[in-house]
């Protein structure tokens, strides 16, 4: 199959990625699960094949003799389509993972994000908001739509950081400047000191990779601006934990306090299978920075945060406590 009749499968059947691998048929993951489509194993040819229609013919000549070659890009696609891609060598050979980016960002009603969290985003004007969670669980549409409905709620200046822009959110009420990290600055670091220069209301780094972006976003929350980012863990209380222990022991007792200070929401989600068999939900935990969640973040007692969320101050909820709801509501089954 060619490589635009694997992409218009993909959008047919609503899988989240393709995967393309020497060896191995093509697969698809559909609503979380890999499954194989019809075909023989890609062949080493068949991937240069596939190189060759993706990169500029300069990389693609020097891709079948380059055991290092790798690289992260969009690419559009039919109808319109963008995936995420990231093309490498394994030891196979090699190997393409390409990501569907939704043709529209959907809204905050239709992935159900809770009311305490879209209240806690609308009123806030500065401060760190996480969005947490494993690879593929929506973390990054989330973002999108947190950010799309201030967009249309607020006249601001909103830099977004990321690599690649998965999606270019287009104003509504709002300035909105993408910076591409390996087109436009070297880094992540870099791009965020440059955004602090140009006036920003809104801050977006698309993922929290190292210490120094860390501590990058902490200093743009503490000085004013609101910022977004997303990061690997699966709760709310080990999310702010992974925050201050990146730091050395040293350092963490200043980061806790800083954090404490800075902390305005943090989401940690998960998505679950519908009961219908069609589509996945989203479950959230949902934590805010309320006195008694800042005094924790502050002295370092995050064991003790998830019974703090779970008391249900100010709207929070723990995850077991949403599924729990989901569960009676008939919307996922009582087997997750």
């Amino acid at each position: 199959m060619s490589l635009e009749v694997l992409l218009t499968k993909t959008i047919e059947v609503n899988a989240s990625d393709l995967h393309l691998c020497t060896g191995y048929p093509p697969k698809l993951r559909i609503d979380g699960v890999l499954t194989d489509m019809a075909g023989p194993p890609l062949t080493e040819e068949d991937m240069l094949a596939f190189i060759g229609e993706l990169l500029p013919a300069s990389r693609s000549a020097t891709w079948a003799e380059d055991p290092m070659a790798s690289a992260v890009f969009n690419h559009s696609g039919p109808r319109g389509s963008r995936f995420r891609t990231v093309a490498y060598k394994h030891c196979g050979g090699t190997a393409i993972a390409m990501r569907l980016w939704p043709s529209q960002i959907p809204d905050l009603q239709r992935i159900g994000a809770p009311e305490a969290l879209v209240q806690r985003i609308e009123a806030a004007r500065r401060g760190l908001v996480l969005v947490s969670g494993p690879t593929g669980s929506g973390k990054s549409t989330t973002v999108y739509s947190l950010v799309d409905h201030l967009n249309a709620r607020s006249a601001a200046h909103i830099v977004w950081i990321s690599e690649p822009a998965e999606y270019i959110l287009a104003p509504r009420r709002s300035m909105i400047r993408h910076i591409e990290v390996g087109t436009h600055m070297p880094s992540f670091a870099h791009a965020a000191r440059a955004a602090l220069r140009t006036d920003p209301d809104i801050i977006v780094l698309s993922e929290m990779r190292d210490l120094e972006t860390v501590a990058l976003a902490l200093t743009l929350a503490e000085t004013g601006h609101l910022v977004f980012s997303t990061i690997h863990c699966p709760t709310a209380s080990e999310a702010v934990a992974r925050l201050v222990e990146v730091f050395p022991a040293e350092q963490q007792a200043f980061i806790a306090r800083q954090l404490a200070v800075t902390i305005e929401c943090v989401v940690a989600q998960r998505l679950i299978p519908h009961a219908s068999g069609k589509g996945r939900v989203a479950a959230y935990e949902v934590m805010v920075g309320t006195p008694a969640v800042r005094e924790l973040i502050a002295a370092r007692r995050f064991n003790n945060l998830e019974a703090e969320i779970a008391s249900g101050a100010e709207g929070m909820q723990t995850l077991g406590q949403h599924m729990e709801r989901l569960v009676a509501e008939g919307t996922v089954p009582s087997s997750v």
